[in-house]
């Protein structure tokens, strides 16, 4: 297998953690002051996610990728951890059937989300994460702007 650049290293992660580092102090500054009420964001637990999955999605990629399967920002990471612990075992049929089990369950889970949408309460939680992601990029070119102008 050719020798990849870790993911930690690839720009998008690089550019995440640059936004989450520049939009930090404005949401803390921003909490403090009551401005951001609506707005629940953890920044530490931010990091920690990226912290996590950099790393975890190498190693995923280090056994899953000659097999078809790669690591990406939304997989979901006990999945990963799951497959990754049972790789390092020497369990590889069953560290692929848990990957093909997720992606079972999560293709039930998008049917029941697009019939039901957010009557179920259960996922309306989710329907902030674009928004949150969104909201943070857009902070960061508008706090940039601000410093260079």
């Amino acid at each position: 297998m050719p020798q990849v650049a870790p993911i930690a290293d690839n720009p998008s992660t690089k550019k995440l953690r640059d936004e989450i580092n520049t939009v930090a102090p404005w949401i803390i500054m921003g909490k403090r002051l009551g401005l951001f009420k609506s707005i629940d964001v953890d920044v530490d637990q931010l990091r920690k996610e990226i912290n996590v999955f950099s790393p975890l999605a190498d190693e995923f990629n280090h056994y899953f990728s000659e097999k078809g399967w790669i690591a990406y920002d939304s997989f979901h990471v006990p999945t990963m951890e799951k497959a990754v612990s049972l790789a390092k075992k020497g369990n590889e049929k069953e560290a692929e059937e848990t990957i093909l089990d997720y992606y079972r369950d999560i293709n039930l889970m998008r049917i029941m989300i697009i019939k039901r949408g957010s009557s179920v309460e259960v996922f309306r939680p989710r329907k902030q994460l674009p928004f949150m992601r969104w909201m943070i990029t857009k902070m960061a070119v508008i706090i940039r702007a601000y410093y260079y102008f």
